[in-house]
């Protein structure tokens, strides 16, 4: 058994990127080596911004032995009329270096062929060293990988160097050659850039980690981020302050540098003036430091983090002290220009920045953002104080994207229109909803608006943004997310979902998609995509979306299926349904599924599927939603047209008066007593019951057939109002 160490020495990798390669490389590596037949007790993964870093405890020095069966000729082929093996045979035993004593005989569809089993080429490591570490290099993939020498290596970042153990043997592999030069690995690897700059001879594989530690290089991550936390944790508490870490954050320091050295430092008391956003935003986003609280509050000390041993710690004290001032104070300027003009005055300015090539200006998405926020606010007929503060809030949202601090930092585009609003004299509730419509920021984000503005300007926002872009040709399906449409999706949905929002969306998108070509609503943008497609895109993501985040509470999936229809529509009622069935045990729904499942057999796919009828008497229907057909929401069942005169039977009349008697009961009973809906659904299949046992559906009289068939449409679709029960699985 032999430890391979290899470690390829690249220029600067970005901070940013290393937990992809980290990952990429520990999920390739073993493929690799299984393909390769390598064996070997574990693997240990160590990344540094200048080096990629892997060894393979305890590998064999030999491949795995391996054989495979290989299929000759026919039998008719292989041997002649007396039995003697042809040419054709003996060619493939020789080219195969077996004979016929070794030769089998299979049936293949019903034909007899020739098999023999061979036994693979058994290489020592050495030999397939070059494979694993190409193979290794190859299979990254990066967006925007480097193309140097020539365009057949592509990296990341240039490779310079690849040093290569086993134990104590240096393995010399050429791994690239252009006209002038062959490159090849060797025992050889470099320390630190700035403070051990120097060419290091590799001993061995179990002295990596020590030599490359004495040239100021920590090589292993995971030690060099105990190292950054262990420094935090010792000026915390040696100050009585509190570090402000985002993880984020943390990652990207473990990865800049190769020997980091923690020292506390502080800016001048008079910048904590500024918004504290500002502050921290300057300090972990351009400086990478990291912010310290002192009572839950920000301080203005803050911890830097430099390569190496700290020797002066004074002077690199002050050194950064003058540089995040100097950050601030330019902060600062741009704040003062900023508040010199109102945030109202700056709506007009919105004019001059795009939003996207074919969707207008930030102008024109305010107007859209605007309408939207009026809709949503009738349609849930909120009182006219909360419409006007959401509507002064749609019309001020954008605003800060005119500023200059803004322009600087992006990131606080929302905070810095709170500030100026407040500033200005806007009310606290309008200053608030500036901020908290862009809340959550990631679908892991668990901070949320606060009040119904915010809340209504969030949704808003995401529905003009989704909408607008899928109208233009862009989906929501694909590898890639290039304009957030997933996340803000799925952000759009956590909104609804976390504070239960009872919004008909289709309704809603309809509207977005109907003022995008409406000059009143700004620019007339042109769809490409029609309102089906639109709708069907993003009601696919959304049913995978919400049956995802029931799963994960513990639902069971059926009966989440049986009412993703319903959440389309309103997700309060829905949520509050399926909080209603979930508990149902089988034997009090049991009835009542079984002949939902029998009505939706002999509408939709006995009569539907194989009749000539005009479709347009039937309006809602199963759709496929990644294989998981979803009825539409029944919103009228008024379309649905019973000839009365055709209803013969006395069970007919009986279930045909029930269905039309108690539709409005039936409806207001679904928002305001669960129990009682049920109740009805139970009296519904108790009549449906009686139905089967004494009507016959599929009678030769087409409109009587017709007719019968309605009925029982309307029967499921009344139902499918409280819950799909078709969808949900029972035991007989």
């Amino acid at each position: 058994m032999k430890n391979l160490l290899i470690e390829i020495g690249t220029e600067d990798l970005p901070a940013s990127k290393c937990r992809d390669i980290l990952e990429q490389l520990q999920k390739n590596l073993p493929v690799i080596l299984k393909n390769n037949r390598v064996s070997y007790k574990n693997i240990e993964y160590q990344l540094t911004h200048r080096r990629i870093i892997f060894k393979i405890n305890s590998a064999s020095e030999y491949q795995i032995p391996e054989t495979v069966e290989k299929r000759g000729p026919s039998t008719s082929v292989a041997f002649d009329s007396s039995g003697n093996p042809t040419k054709e045979l003996l060619g493939f035993l020789k080219s195969n270096n077996s004979s016929i004593e070794n030769i089998e005989i299979k049936k293949v569809n019903n034909k007899e062929y020739v098999f023999i089993t061979v036994e693979k080429e058994t290489k020592n490591i050495r030999e397939i060293i070059k494979d694993i570490i190409l193979s290794t290099i190859k299979e990254f993939k990066f967006e925007k990988p480097m193309y140097w020498l020539t365009k057949d290596l592509q990296f990341i970042r240039p490779i310079r160097w690849i040093a290569c153990l086993l134990d104590n043997e240096c393995i010399e592999i050429e791994y690239f050659k252009t006209e002038n030069k062959i490159y090849k690995s060797s025992s050889y690897t470099y320390g630190h850039r700035i403070f051990f700059p120097k060419k290091i001879r590799l001993k061995s594989t179990e002295t990596y980690n020590e030599q490359l530690r004495e040239a100021m290089v920590i090589t292993d991550h995971k030690i060099r981020e105990n190292l950054i936390r262990d420094s935090i944790s010792k000026i915390e508490i040696e100050n009585n302050l509190k570090a402000k870490v985002d993880p984020k954050l943390l990652e990207k320091l473990v990865f800049m540098y190769e020997y980091p050295s923690a020292i506390l430092s502080e800016f001048n008391e008079e910048y904590l003036n500024l918004p504290e956003e500002l502050i921290t935003t300057v300090l972990m986003n351009q400086q990478k430091f990291i912010p310290l609280l002192e009572n839950e509050l920000l301080s203005n000390k803050f911890i830097a983090f430099k390569e190496g041993e700290i020797i002066d710690v004074e002077v690199n004290r002050y050194n950064y002290k003058k540089v995040v001032e100097a950050r601030l104070e330019d902060a600062l300027h741009l704040l003062r220009e900023d508040r010199k003009i109102l945030l109202a005055s700056r709506v007009s300015k919105l004019k001059d920045i795009l939003y996207y090539d074919e969707l207008g200006t930030l102008y024109d998405k305010t107007i859209r953002i605007k309408a939207i926020t009026e809709y949503i606010c009738q349609n849930l007929n909120l009182d006219n104080k909360i419409t006007e503060f959401a509507l002064r809030s749609a019309t001020l949202s954008k605003a800060d994207r005119t500023t200059n601090i803004v322009f600087e930092y992006p990131n606080l585009q929302g905070t810095i229109g709170k500030y100026l609003a407040l500033e200005q004299g806007e009310n606290e509730v309008v200053a608030n909803a500036i901020y908290e419509h862009y809340l959550p920021e990631t679908p892991e984000d668990n901070k949320y608006p606060t009040r119904y503005e915010g809340i209504i300007l969030s949704i808003a926002d995401r529905i003009d943004t989704i909408v607008s872009f899928i109208s233009i040709g862009n989906a929501i399906k694909g590898s890639k997310d290039i304009l957030g449409l997933r996340r803000t999706l799925s952000t759009l949905i956590n909104i609804i979902h976390n504070f239960k929002v009872s919004i008909d969306l289709e309704e809603l998108i309809k509207f977005s998609y109907t003022i995008l070509s409406d000059k009143k609503y700004g620019i007339e943008i042109h769809p490409k995509v029609g309102i089906n497609r639109v709708l069907k895109e993003i009601k696919e993501f959304f049913y995978n979306r919400v049956e995802e985040i029931y799963k994960h509470q513990n639902f069971n999936y059926d009966k989440i299926r049986s009412t993703l229809h319903i959440f389309w529509k309103d997700y309060n009622t829905a949520n509050n349904i399926l909080l209603f069935i979930n508990d149902k045990k089988n034997e009090e729904i049991k009835n009542i599924v079984l002949l939902s499942k029998r009505l939706k057999n002999i509408v939709f796919h006995d009569f539907l599927k194989k009749e000539d009828i005009d479709e347009s008497i039937f309006p809602y229907k199963f759709e496929e939603f990644d294989n998981i057909d979803i009825i539409d929401f029944p919103s009228n069942l008024e379309k649905i047209k019973i000839n009365t005169s055709l209803l013969s039977e006395n069970i007919e009349i009986k279930l045909y008066e029930f269905i039309e008697n108690n539709q409005e009961k039936f409806l207001q009973k679904i928002k305001e007593n669960l129990n009682e809906s049920f109740d009805l659904i139970q009296e519904i299949s108790e009549l449906v019951e009686e139905y089967f046992g004494k009507v016959f559906v599929m009678v030769d009289d087409k409109k009587l057939k017709l007719n019968r068939i309605l009925l029982l449409y309307k029967t499921f679709l009344m139902t499918a109002i409280f819950a799909d029960f078709s969808k949900i699985v029972v035991t007989q």
